[in-house]
């Protein structure tokens, strides 16, 4: 109730009223005020009325003795940065910072994923080639989305069919993903070419975190599906993103997804046989060697045979065809035994 009177006194004096030109440092608390964050129906509505009157007091230029306040205010209303207001590059990082720091301690997924859009808009123009400044923003806002896992978000998606909205949840940590890369581009650094060299240690990380979130038991509301769903998305992307420099990197990576507990509980998803479809075909990518590729491939049949003998079976089969074992597979136990087997 405070934040809706504050908000219709700003809207009342705004129009030419003596004290106007003093309400951009109100509107300024309104926007980040703590008590907007008690619960996300009432962040949401604080946002959505912080977005109508930013366009007022922009129409009556009350922010002109304010460059601070509509440079940082822009990022909570328009959801990117004002790149023309003129300030000094230390203050834009000072302001920067702040409204990165409210929207993390607000600890609500709505307004992290605000910050998921400023980083997906303005994350060239934020950062230049500081790649230190920006991999250190998508560390926090990492922390801070783990911190929240089981939770989804909700999206306005368009539906062309009838020009109308149509809300779609989606997990957040997905939604997070979608603001480092896509299937165009990589946001986590500022060239492509230092994608590995500096972008890797995230992603191993980020890799590592969610199959855990996998093969834990699922305290919902997300579910197993998604969490198998979206970290194959993630190494399908940072592969297609080249984040791999070397064979080693991406054995690395491949090592983590290849275990029984993880396949366990992909044999279990109601998509599974896409998803192991998914992982069957990471392991014909170019950056693995023969002999690489022969490795992983019996580590993936023997740890899938754990989970899934007849799906084991089907998948030896179909690499054998596709030459990934390279070795003598009468001599190999594991694997001859698992053929022989009905």
């Amino acid at each position: 109730i405070r934040l809706e009177l504050v908000g219709r006194m700003i809207d009342g004096l705004s129009g030419g009223n003596k004290r106007c030109k003093t309400l951009a440092p109100i509107f300024e608390k309104l926007v980040f005020s703590p008590l907007s964050t008690c619960s996300p129906i009432v962040y949401v509505a604080n946002v959505q009325r912080a977005k109508a009157l930013y366009n007022t007091l922009e129409k009556y230029r009350l922010f002109d003795a304010y460059p601070e306040i509509l440079y940082k205010t822009t990022f909570i209303t328009k959801f990117g940065e004002r790149t023309e207001v003129s300030l000094e590059p230390g203050v834009k990082l000072s302001l920067f910072n702040d409204v990165v720091a409210f929207l993390i301690n607000a600890k609500l997924p709505t307004a992290l994923h605000i910050l998921f859009d400023i980083m997906l808009a303005s994350s060239p123009s934020l950062f230049g080639k500081d790649d230190e400044r920006r991999i250190a923003t998508f560390e926090k806002i990492l922390s801070a989305a783990f911190a929240m896992s089981y939770e989804h978000i909700t999206l306005l998606v368009n539906n062309h069919d009838t020009g109308t909205k149509q809300a779609w949840k989606v997990p957040l940590l997905g939604s997070m993903i979608d603001c480092m890369m896509d299937d165009t581009t990589q946001r986590i650094t500022y060239s492509d070419q230092d994608a590995a060299s500096k972008g890797y240690p995230l992603i191993k990380r980020l890799v590592e975190q969610l199959v855990s979130l996998c093969v834990e038991e699922n305290r919902g509301p997300v579910t197993t599906d998604e969490f198998v769903t979206i970290t194959l998305y993630l190494l399908t992307q940072a592969k297609n993103r080249h984040f791999f420099a070397t064979e080693a990197q991406y054995v690395e990576i491949l090592k983590v997804y290849i275990t029984a507990p993880f396949l366990q509980k992909t044999c279990t998803t109601k998509y599974w046989e896409k998803s192991l479809k998914e992982l069957f075909a990471l392991l014909a990518c170019d950056m693995l060697s023969l002999d690489g590729r022969h490795e992983l491939f019996r580590q993936f049949i023997i740890a899938l045979a754990q989970a899934d003998e007849d799906k084991a079976r089907a998948f030896l089969n179909e690499g054998l065809k596709k030459s990934f074992y390279r070795g003598k597979l009468l001599e190999d136990k594991e694997l001859s035994s698992l053929l022989r087997k009905v």
